[in-house]
């Protein structure tokens, strides 16, 4: 069976992987229809980046039998170890997986169909298109992107070479929730006035090291800070979400109850019950200007309202509440709720915990096959993560700003459109490729 790898191989194999250049695709390489895999031949899938998350997805989650991990790459050599014990009870042939250092060296080398990706937030998207140029179908680990920036990059990248994306936002995915969204477009409580969530909070500040600390074995630092500055090793970044995700450099605000953690959930959620997916708000402004910690609401053209007002502890963190004129339903994680109550108390029996991240995993691999997107599409991708963007900025800005989804640009607001949520300088060698 022919597979994406050897299409490929003529222009990833002239890619020195110790300089992290980014790969630009010669015209014409993917004008050929890449084969993919066969009627009961499973997808070879390798995983970039191997943390927690990941380890969590494939090796609790994940239905085994519908894939074969071939490959491991992470910069960080020493967490592969820790993947492989939490995954081979599912995918015991992870234990012969290769072993990678250098993504890029992976993508050369193995034959692949797609890639699970899951590095820090700041070093997710370049893989993402490397993988894609190199004709692989991809799973991205939410929060996708970084900046604005990256969104158009990724959607460019994902139809330009005809490649299946889906976004690692699971709730996509959950029956009880996919229920509640379709009571909401029947319009059982009417037209859709308002939606509230938590209001989450926003990323902080990075201090460097005032020294570089030891590299630790098996670690490629300047493969880990990416885009980001050549930072002094700092081993305390190393390790979960908790370690780099509350700061600015390499996440939104990640960590916990952050915008760009649950948050992404609630605001794919809260778009998806809209029925707004495709689309982005167009004014934005703090409800207390001056608070770093700010209520903030945003509108969309037609009047609708999103507002991120709630407390993040007892809120729905993983969804919102639409409030219509003929009543309001609450959707979080495996949760509908109604008023009236005869609305939720409808809903048909489902298993008590369905397993929402395995029925993911599992419309990304159907859609490998089908070649249709999946659940998750990437532009849907962009518009949630938009939002997350969109609250960074109002909220630091602390003043009303009217925003171009057509653009995705802030209108007559410099100051807006150069914000690091929106676009920031990425190291050299660390560049987003150049894409048609």
């Amino acid at each position: 069976m022919t597979r994406a790898s050897d299409h490929r191989r003529h222009f990833l194999k002239t890619v020195p992987v110790a300089l992290a250049a980014p790969l630009i695709v010669p015209r014409g390489v993917f004008a050929e229809e890449v084969a993919k895999p066969a009627t009961g031949d499973l997808p070879r899938v390798a995983v970039i980046g191997t943390g927690e998350r990941v380890s969590h997805l494939l090796g609790i989650d994940a239905t085994p039998g519908q894939m074969r991990i071939v490959a491991l790459a992470d910069c960080n050599l020493r967490r592969i170890d820790g993947f492989v014990e939490k995954v081979k009870g599912k995918h015991p042939e992870a234990e012969q997986a290769a072993r990678y250092q250098h993504y890029r060296e992976m993508l050369d080398k193995e034959k692949l169909d797609a890639v699970f990706v899951s590095t820090p937030t700041h070093g997710r998207v370049l893989p993402c298109i490397h993988a894609l140029q190199a004709g692989l179908d991809v799973y991205a680990e939410k929060p996708e992107t970084l900046t604005i920036e990256e969104g158009q990059a990724l959607i460019k990248a994902v139809r330009h070479y005809q490649r299946v994306l889906q976004g690692g936002t699971q709730g996509c995915s959950n029956p009880i929730n996919r229920w509640g969204v379709a009571q909401l477009q029947s319009g059982v409580i009417g037209k859709i006035e308002k939606v509230t969530m938590p209001n989450f909070g926003g990323p902080k500040d990075y201090t460097p090291l005032a020294a570089a600390q030891p590299v630790p074995d098996g670690l490629d630092w300047n493969e880990w800070c990416n885009q980001a500055p050549l930072y002094p090793c700092d081993p305390g970044l190393l390790g979960s979400l908790w370690s780099w995700g509350p700061y600015r450099p390499f996440d939104g605000g990640g960590a916990g109850r952050g915008v760009t953690n649950l948050g992404a959930h609630a605001f794919e959620q809260a778009q998806r019950g809209l029925g707004k997916e495709l689309e982005s708000p167009v004014e934005t402004w703090p409800a207390e200007p001056g608070n770093p910690d700010s209520p903030i609401s945003m509108k969309y053209a037609d009047g609708t309202l999103l507002e991120m007002l709630g407390d993040p502890e007892t809120g729905p963190a993983f969804g919102a509440i639409y409030f219509g004129t003929k009543g309001k339903i609450e959707i979080n994680r495996d949760q509908v709720r109604s008023n009236p109550p005869e609305i939720a108390a409808a809903k048909p029996a489902f298993p008590e915990e369905p397993n929402d991240a395995a029925l993911h995993v599992t419309n990304f691999l159907e859609c490998i096959r089908s070649r249709q997107d999946p659940r998750c599409p990437v532009e849907a991708v962009h518009r949630h993560m938009v939002l997350c963007h969109l609250a960074n900025v109002t909220r630091e800005l602390s003043r009303r700003l009217v925003f171009d989804p057509a653009t995705d640009r802030f209108v007559g607001d410099d100051e807006a459109n150069r914000h690091p949520s929106v676009s920031r300088p990425r190291r050299a060698g660390f560049e987003l490729p150049k894409i048609g």
